[in-house]
């Protein structure tokens, strides 16, 4: 594992998910709680340090209109939000000079214009954290891997609703298209720019 160096000129944080509705959620290694704390002291250094903030969260469209339903084995469990829900987490902002993308799928970048904020910003390198691991972090991984980018995948800035769904990428598909690090080795990497 080698040491990060980050322009803060060619980088930018992403931070998918980070709303009301699955801080509150049992998550694991880490609770909502604990991932959201690692998410805003990632903000908060990147910020200070000139690194655009990217909040990205989901938007279900009017009645649920914009979400996909295709025929699964496997439903996706349905839930009832409250009042609030797709707020983002207060201590996360969004600040002023932050930017927003709503999505409407499991990735960042489907349909949405987050390549296009990033590139022009000649960004080529992203920090990702949020929730949860193996649909939206996943989905944003991949796809952004697809489309050429360097990622820093905050490990303890991300989590799922099972051991398995959060391990799972981590011991096969993250460590091929990203580093992996800790919020302290990306907080110390950006402070020493």
């Amino acid at each position: 594992m080698t040491g990060l160096i980050i322009d803060p000129s060619r980088t930018a944080l992403l931070l998918v998910d980070v709303q009301n509705f699955v801080v509150g959620l049992p998550t694991v290694p880490l609770d909502g709680r604990a991932v959201l704390a690692n998410c805003v002291s990632l903000a908060e250094t990147c910020r200070a340090a000139g690194i655009p903030a990217i909040l990205i969260r989901v938007d279900s469209g009017l009645n649920d209109a914009l979400l996909l339903k295709p025929p699964a084995d496997v439903a996706m469990p349905a839930f009832e939000l409250p009042q609030g829900a797709l707020e983002f987490a207060p201590e996360i902002g969004p600040r002023p000079g932050d930017i927003v993308v709503a999505k409407h799928n499991w990735g960042a970048f489907h349909q949405t214009d987050l390549d296009t904020q990033l590139r022009r910003r000649r960004v080529d390198t992203v920090i990702v954290g949020g929730f949860t691991t193996n649909y939206a972090i996943e989905s944003t991984v991949r796809q952004a891997h697809e489309r050429g980018y360097a990622q820093i995948l905050a490990s303890d800035a991300v989590a799922a609703f099972s051991r398995d769904e959060h391990e799972h990428p981590f011991r096969t598909i993250f460590p091929r298209i990203a580093r992996i690090r800790t919020t302290a080795d990306i907080v110390s990497a950006v402070r020493q720019i």
